[in-house]
């Protein structure tokens, strides 16, 4: 892994394990319009840097709503179409993110993993079933 990169030093710190971008986002929540508009720009970005796969640390996230959740499926769809692959899975999902993940049954969509590693097997092996 290289030495991390400060995109967006208000949103996320980027480091890269192989084809996969492991983005740690620094806000407390992802709400409202601008967080959405801000989430898909720095995805968009890190993905156009060619990166195949993300995992999305959400350590230092305690709330999460709708509209950012719609950030990822659109994200998770479009690197689906344009490079006929790609996944992103989740890190260190807080109570209250995980359920919401679970309750919508889009933990089936992006595993919730425990660790970055546990997270880099997930997006390798799906990817290569």
């Amino acid at each position: 892994m290289s030495g991390p990169n400060i995109i967006n030093p208000n949103l996320a710190v980027l480091d890269r394990l192989g084809e996969t971008a492991v983005v740690t986002l620094t806000v407390e929540a992802l709400s409202g319009d601008e967080m959405a508009l801000m989430l898909r720009e720095l995805l968009m970005s890190v993905y156009q840097q060619g990166n195949k796969h993300f995992i999305l640390d959400l350590q230092n996230v305690s709330a999460m709503d709708s509209v950012c959740v719609g950030v990822l499926v659109e994200m998770l769809t479009q690197m689906q179409q344009m490079r006929g692959g790609g996944r992103i899975a989740l890190v260190n999902a807080d109570g209250n993110v995980a359920y919401l993940f679970r309750i919508t049954r889009l933990d089936r969509v992006f595993p919730i993993c425990r660790d970055v590693m546990a997270a880099l097997s997930a997006v390798e092996h799906s990817a290569a079933a």
